[in-house]
């Protein structure tokens, strides 16, 4: 069922991971949001709601690369990101404090369907643990056969 909502899929993703509903409080630029962890992988859940349409941007946190392969992880990344822009939306970004890098997509609420959640949980926990094991690099000859590629959320 899609979320009529942000406070709707925020029930309904936690009502079907067994979760405590978090507090959805505003930050300084009146934006919500949440966390939670699934199998050792962070995903974070932001409102982005505009005059048009309720969308909701997520964020999984692969963490940082180490700094000696730096250059050749984020120019495998970049390959992804242009692999990934037909196929959903989403994008390798890093956040500049911290260096870690994240994979974003901006879904529109009315076109998520919230058990399908449950699916990309899981797939890019997965993805995150072999992360942290080989940053995506022994894979990159992969990433053109779709290895990489967004789970489908609608």
């Amino acid at each position: 069922m899609a979320a009529a909502d942000f406070d709707d899929f925020s029930i309904q993703l936690c009502e079907l991971l067994n979760l405590e509903l978090p507090s959805l409080t505003c930050d300084d630029e009146g934006r919500r949001a949440f966390t939670i962890t699934h199998k050792g992988t962070e995903f974070s859940f932001i409102e982005r709601r505009s005059h048009r349409s309720e969308n909701m941007s997520m964020l999984v946190k692969f963490g940082a690369p180490p700094s000696d392969k730096a250059a050749e992880v984020m120019a495998n990344l970049m390959n992804a990101n242009f692999l990934m822009m037909q196929k959903g939306g989403g994008a390798f970004v890093q956040m500049p404090e911290t260096g870690e890098i994240f994979l974003h997509r901006m879904t529109p609420l009315s076109q998520l369907h919230v058990p399908g959640v449950h699916t990309f949980l899981n797939k890019f926990s997965d993805h995150v643990a072999r992360w942290s094991r080989d940053y995506f690099l022994d894979s990159a000859a992969n990433a053109s056969s779709g290895e990489l590629r967004f789970a489908r959320l609608a």
